[in-house]
């Protein structure tokens, strides 16, 4: 989320157990079930976690509208390889869906759900379209 200060976002998570912590511990305390903020980086704070809601097939996630909601930019990243090997990203601006492609390797069509134009960033790496249209 772009935040400057951790406590933005620990007040707009509804998650017990966040950890502030430096990448050695909090990678650590991720896998003792807690939620870990790593520094902040270049105004953006990062929250890893397993205990965040996940996204579903149609690419929906409330706690990223609800963040959204609260800050000028969130991002969400998400794989789980014990569910279908799927990952999803995710991209909100000003309260705004501008991005969300969702990805399983276990179904023939690879794209579960694709919504939003390419990014910039996607288009720069050549990554344009991957063919679904929801």
């Amino acid at each position: 989320m772009r935040a400057d200060r951790h406590g933005d976002v620990i007040d707009a998570l509804p998650i017990d157990d966040i950890s502030v912590a430096n990448w050695k511990t909090g990678l650590e305390a991720i896998n003792r079930g807690y939620t870990y903020l790593p520094p902040v980086i270049d105004g953006w704070v990062l929250v890893a976690s397993q205990n965040l809601p996940r996204h579903d097939e149609s690419g929906e996630n409330p706690l990223m509208r609800y963040l959204a909601q609260k800050f000028v930019e969130v991002q969400f990243f998400e794989s789980h390889e014990e569910h279908d090997n799927f990952f999803v990203w995710s991209r909100f601006r000003r309260g705004e869906e501008e991005r969300t492609l969702v990805y399983s390797i276990e179904i023939a069509a690879g794209v579960v759900c694709e919504r939003g134009e390419p990014s910039t960033e996607e288009a720069e790496l050549g990554l344009t379209s991957f063919g679904y249209e929801n």
